[in-house]
Parts: structure tokens; C-alpha cells; sequence
């Protein structure tokens, strides 16, 4: 299958949100037409469409399930939804400097905050590079050079 296939069958909301319900709990064809309020054969016509791209099957019983595929296919949607919805802030901003091992988990930042102000954007850098372990990714068009011995005794320690 090819990326553009897939876009395709993810760009209609209900798809998606079939698929995303699915991902919660298998369901029978009748409770995804209570689910989505759709008409009999507009819910066929969307689960054919998933089915034949192999993001979900029937099962025995009945009931529609996500493939692994699928459920792949889901796990990487949280980084392309909060790419688009902050799609203003990365017209802007490069992210190229960014390692491809942290910009695979850059959905993480959706449950991060924008800091103002130099007296805040010092006080919550110095708070959270003394307690990182692993990384700790500063954007900024500046370096902040008096920190680097606060740095350098972080990562002796």
C-alpha cells in the first residue's frame, strides 16, 4: 500500500473516528450504527473501505476489531495531529537541528506549556535541566551560555 492510499482512507472523519472507537472496544456492526448515527449503508461502505486497506476485520463473532496494522496506524497519529494542530508554530520554526529519535515523539509536547518572559523561560530551564536524565531539548534562537557550568556538573554528576 502506498502512503497516499492511506491518507485517503484516513481523511474522512468518520473513518477515522470508527477506527479510533475501535481501537476502545470491538463492536458489532448495529452498535457502531447507534455509535455514529450513520445509515446501514453508509456504515458498510466505511467499514469496507477500512477493511480493504487492512486496518480492521470481522471477526467470528461478529464484531469488528482493529488489525495490528491498524492499531500501528493509530499509535502514529498522535505526532501527525499535534503537528497539524500546531501547524502556525512549525511554518516558523525549524525543526531539522531536532534529533530524528526525539521528533518521533514529538506528540509528547502536547502536554507541554509555552513559556514567556526571560525571568520565567530561566527560572523553568534551570528547574527542569537539573531533574532531566536522558535528554533535555532547549529551542531557543540563543543559547543560554551561564548555564553551562550548571550544565557540566549535571552530567558529571
Amino acid at each position: 500500500m502506498k502512503v497516499y492510499d492511506l491518507f485517503t482512507e484516513l481523511s474522512s472523519k468518520k473513518r477515522l473516528g470508527i477506527l479510533q472507537a475501535l481501537d476502545e472496544k470491538p463492536m458489532k456492526f448495529t452498535r457502531l450504527l447507534k455509535e455514529f448515527e450513520m445509515t446501514s449503508p453508509e456504515v458498510s461502505r466505511q467499514l469496507n473501505r477500512l477493511s480493504d486497506v487492512k486496518l480492521i476485520e470481522k471477526k467470528g463473532d461478529g464484531k469488528y476489531y482493529n488489525t495490528l496494522f491498524g492499531k500501528l496506524v493509530l499509535s502514529c497519529m498522535s505526532n501527525l495531529n499535534f503537528v497539524s494542530t500546531k501547524s502556525e508554530y512549525f511554518l516558523k520554526h525549524d525543526t531539522a537541528p531536532i534529533p530524528q529519535r526525539l521528533l518521533s515523539q514529538i506528540d509528547a509536547l502536547s502536554t507541554g506549556e509555552i513559556i514567556n518572559g526571560v525571568y520565567e523561560i530561566l527560572s523553568t530551564y534551570e528547574k527542569y535541566s537539573m531533574n532531566s536524565i536522558a535528554h533535555f531539548w532547549y529551542m531557543s534562537d540563543d543559547f543560554p551560555r551561564h548555564h553551562l557550568p550548571l550544565m557540566e556538573k549535571h552530567l558529571d554528576e
